[in-house]
């Protein structure tokens, strides 16, 4: 995969000569609409280029494949699409570098890191303590309904509330 912002192919880590006028105008903190409109440009100092007979053979390459190099970049979506593959390239090159000299350091010298097992401890609250909040609770319900006259319908709807927030805090 070719890194657009940097004018490098991640698989073999070569500078792509052609791609440095790309990779000089775009950087990845760069909108889509920002990278885009500086390509529009590039493609149009290209396009006067070869009008006058004076673009190169590298110029000739990045003209033909400007179109594509663009696309990436004509809306935020496909620059993300790119900017996740691009990470995944650049990952796996790292990985496969790290394999490669790991495997290097390996053969010289061999050592085991200990590997010691740590206890997760979680402290959960006591039921005896969710269960006196639900009296407590009850208890409050029932006094505001016997002090203010209530029908027994909301007394049914606040124990059916208090049993709900006691299976939740459980």
């Amino acid at each position: 995969m070719i890194d657009y912002y940097k004018a490098i192919d991640t698989e073999t880590g070569q500078e792509v000569t052609y791609l440095r006028e790309v990779s000089n105008r775009i950087s990845p903190e760069m909108s889509a609409q920002d990278c885009f409109v500086a390509l529009s440009f590039l493609r149009e100092e290209l396009e006067e280029l070869w009008t006058n007979g004076t673009l190169d053979k590298e110029g000739e390459r990045l003209r033909s494949e400007l179109y594509t190099i663009r696309s990436i970049f004509f809306s935020d979506h496909e620059k993300l699409q790119y900017d996740r593959k691009l990470r995944q390239a650049q990952r796996k090159a790292l990985e496969v570098e790290k394999v490669t000299t790991t495997d290097a350091s390996n053969l010289s010298a061999k050592k085991e890191i200990p590997f010691e097992p740590v206890a997760v401890t979680q402290t959960k609250e006591s039921p005896l303590k969710n269960y006196l909040f639900a009296a407590f609770a009850f208890v409050i319900l029932l006094s505001l309904i016997l002090f203010f006259n209530i029908n027994v319908i909301v007394l049914i709807i606040g124990a059916i509330l208090i049993v709900a927030l006691m299976l939740l805090m459980s």
